[in-house]
């Protein structure tokens, strides 16, 4: 329990990280010496874990204020709504593909301006048309003007890209390719085989059919037309095309069994936590992704490396303390709430509504029937109104629908 306490106080201090403007050197003073005070405190357990929990509180707030970009002369945003420049970057991700235009995310390397080439650091997104599509690792020559990217009044886009790193886009500039191979080679291949798995959908199954497939195991649902796209949304059946924990699962599942009988339990554990991680970068590395992998290699680790248990809860805190570590602002992404919640109610509810189900059904079957009963009712309607119990608020506030 003590990781989940702990959990809360990091993520009560991203937030309020967040929301004031204290001074990192700060938060950090504070943070280091509850710490070091907590280790003088051995034999005081209760003045002890207060301190941790005060340290542990003012880190979180000191992380979120160092993840803040500094927006300067070197980073490629300073120069948003400054005229006509031209910027070189290389494209650091997979292209996403629309039905007629085609967004990139370029590493800005230099740009120029009426005062000289300057080189900068810093993302942009790139609109341009359907064809042809550039793809990972081209490095390219943008002639055009920078701007803050377009807000939307329902899905916080400008804010959405602000966590992510963007701050700048440029859209239908004049385009020079200079290059096609700034790309790392790990990342080559991924896409390689994403685009070849792509290809045998396509090639096995007629449309949307195909398109549908790509969206449930790629994490690719740019194929998908939008008035279908649109009926998902409104029936509230958008996580069927959602890559999520059930795919983890079943990947984890798969890779442990088919590598036991050769490499032995605690090879085989590495076998599918590495497989785990390539496929969160073959399918995009959403947070509802990142979060079921992260999960996934704690449960894998703990149970077949170390041989212990794990609690469910204490795992879904560590895959979430992880995750903000890395990338604080991701508090706010809508996709890492709704997993979060989504997961959690599962794990809090699944099990007693589970169990009152059977007990109550034992009145009137056997305790066997009873039990099958309450399995199947399980799986069809008690796991969606347990995850729909916390993923409902949210999606109240965020969408109003």
């Amino acid at each position: 329990m003590t990781i989940i306490y702990v959990g809360i106080a990091w993520l009560v201090g991203l937030a309020v990280g967040a929301l004031t403007a204290g001074p990192l050197w700060s938060w950090l003073a504070i943070g280091l010496g509850a710490l070091l005070m907590a280790l003088l405190f051995r034999r005081h357990p209760e003045p002890r874990r207060w301190l941790v929990l005060l340290a542990f509180f003012c880190l979180g707030a000191a992380r979120y204020e160092s993840a803040a970009p500094t927006i300067d002369p070197d980073h490629v945003a300073y120069y948003n709504d400054a005229g006509e420049v031209i910027v070189t970057g290389t494209v650091i991700e997979e292209p996403a593909v629309r039905d007629q235009r085609v967004q990139l995310r370029l590493e800005a390397q230099s740009i120029v301006t009426a005062e000289g080439v300057r080189p900068v650091e810093g993302l942009v997104l790139l609109t341009t048309g359907r064809y042809p599509i550039q793809p990972y690792g081209t490095r390219l020559q943008l002639q055009g003007e920078l701007s803050a990217p377009a807000d939307h009044p329902q899905y916080d886009i400008r804010d959405r890209l602000a966590r992510e790193g963007i701050f700048s886009e440029m859209a239908w500039s004049d385009l020079e390719v200079l290059g096609q191979d700034d790309g790392g080679p790990f990342y080559k291949a991924i896409y390689a085989i994403k685009d070849k798995a792509r290809a045998v959908i396509m090639s096995q199954l007629p449309e949307p059919h195909a398109a549908l497939l790509t969206g449930i195991l790629l994490g690719d649902d740019s194929g998908l037309p939008s008035k279908l796209a649109e009926q998902f949304r409104i029936t509230g059946m958008t996580h069927i095309i959602a890559i999520s924990g059930f795919n983890i699962a079943i990947l984890a599942a798969i890779l442990l069994a088919i590598s036991r009988p050769f490499a032995g339990p605690r090879w085989s554990a590495w076998v599918a936590i590495i497989g785990v991680i390539i496929y969160t970068i073959l399918v995009g590395a959403e947070p509802a992704v990142v979060r079921a992998a992260v999960m996934a290699a704690i449960f894998i680790f703990a149970g077949k490396v170390m041989g212990r248990p794990t609690f469910a809860p204490a795992g879904l805190m560590s895959a979430v303390i992880v995750m903000t570590l890395a990338e604080p602002t991701i508090i706010w992404s809508i996709g890492f709430q709704l997993s979060v919640a989504a997961t959690l109610g599962l794990m809090l509810y699944v099990g007693p509504w589970q169990q009152w189900t059977e007990a109550r059904a034992q009145r009137f079957v056997s305790p066997a029937k009873a039990s099958t009963l309450a399995r199947f009712l399980a799986d069809i309607a008690i796991a969606t109104l347990a995850a729909m119990l916390l993923t409902l608020p949210l999606i109240i506030f965020h969408f109003e629908r």
